[in-house]
């Protein structure tokens, strides 16, 4: 699995949790379908620190990568 062998081992994703990933796709406060078919939807983290972004396959389930997004404004 892409995510779970390359993106969760860079230093700057270690600190994003499981529990913070299905949140954000449980709930997200926005959704926006890609070009290329794939979604992202943003939501908090569990701790109300950080805006996460979270890129899913067409499938809506399959997380393709995730990342603090600090530019995000809902």
């Amino acid at each position: 699995m892409y995510f779970a062998d390359h993106v969760r081992k860079r230093r700057d994703r270690m600190g994003i949790t499981d529990d913070d990933i299905v949140s954000v796709i449980a709930a997200p406060v926005k959704r926006r379908l890609q070009a290329n078919g794939r979604w992202r939807v943003w939501g908090r983290n569990q701790a109300d620190t950080h805006w996460l972004s979270v890129v899913l396959f067409p499938d809506q389930e399959t997380v393709h990568t995730v990342h603090l997004d600090r530019n995000f404004r809902p």
